[in-house]
């Protein structure tokens, strides 16, 4: 079974960022300046910035295979067995680890003693269920939201 990425208005955000920056960029140095290398240089820095978020978008998924849950994202792999899996944190959304996500919501899966991952499924409940049908000893950890007064 394969979890594909979800993608929120922020990565798409710099998507169309870095393309528009290439674009106007490109044009407001093609009247100011007469020197193509750098139009070129521009033009090729920003939007293979943009191609380069693209792709992430298209292949950051998340395959359940026999032993190990697949975690992929463009050039980038991780297999965690389900027996090393311990914890998962719901409900974080500032995260500063090893991402394999397209999205700044997600899930924490603690593995091993001290590793952990974040990654952000289209589907997160059918996601865990699945992970917890692996491997039933996992704690689900749901982190509350602070509402403001």
């Amino acid at each position: 079974m394969v979890f594909k990425s979800k993608i929120d208005w922020f990565f798409k955000g710099f998507i169309l960022l870095f393309f528009g920056i290439g674009i106007v960029g490109a044009i407001f140095l093609a009247k100011s300046n007469d020197n193509g290398k750098d139009i070129l240089f521009f033009q090729v820095f920003f939007i293979g910035l943009a191609f380069f978020f693209y792709i992430l978008k298209q292949t950051t998924d998340y395959t359940f295979k026999k032993d190990v849950l697949y975690c992929r994202s463009a050039i980038f792999h991780k297999s965690l067995p389900y027996s090393s899996i311990r914890k998962i944190e719901v409900g974080t959304t500032l995260y500063a680890g090893l991402k394999f996500s397209t999205s700044l919501h997600g899930l924490i899966i603690h593995y091993n003693k001290f590793d952990d991952l974040f990654v952000s499924p289209e589907n997160p409940e059918l996601f865990m269920e699945k992970l917890i049908a692996l491997n039933p000893s996992i704690i689900i950890i749901r982190k509350e939201k602070i509402s403001k007064p």
